[in-house]
């Protein structure tokens, strides 16, 4: 009995491993988008152009380290493009997500970020996974 849930969990594990490991480098950019984003707030740039800039930069981390240690695929330019268009693609997507929570709910505005990288982890994932790096 014990051998076969020690089987549902290992299956559990092998099914999950990947999003774990991009959500491990989700934190990784996070910590520096974010780091970025709260300098360029000191700076006086606009919470929009500061969080654009900052996710920006991610990107380039995230793609690094998402072809080889998340989904295993070479890095090529195809998949590079096709990151690329589904972060710049996130990257709306969280913007519209931190316009609404500041500007329509008056949240604050160090706060609105991490509303915005919930959903643009899920979909990030998701689409990386179908397209960039189909497996």
């Amino acid at each position: 009995m014990i051998k076969n849930n020690d089987n549902v969990i290992e299956k559990l594990w092998i099914k999950y491993l990947p999003f774990i490991k991009f959500c491990l480098i989700g934190v990784t950019n996070v910590a520096i988008s974010y780091t970025i984003y709260y300098i360029l707030l000191i700076l006086g740039l606009n919470y929009l152009l500061a969080s654009a800039i900052a996710y920006l930069i991610g990107i380039l981390n995230g793609y690094i380290w998402s072809s080889k240690f998340v989904f295993n695929a070479n890095k090529s330019i195809n998949n590079m493009v096709k990151f690329f268009i589904v972060y710049i693609s996130a990257l709306f997507i969280n913007l519209g997500i931190m316009y609404i929570c500041v500007d329509y709910y008056n949240m604050n505005k160090l706060i609105a970020p991490i509303i915005a990288i919930g959903v643009g982890t899920i979909y990030n994932y998701t689409l990386n996974k179908i397209w960039t790096f189909r497996e």
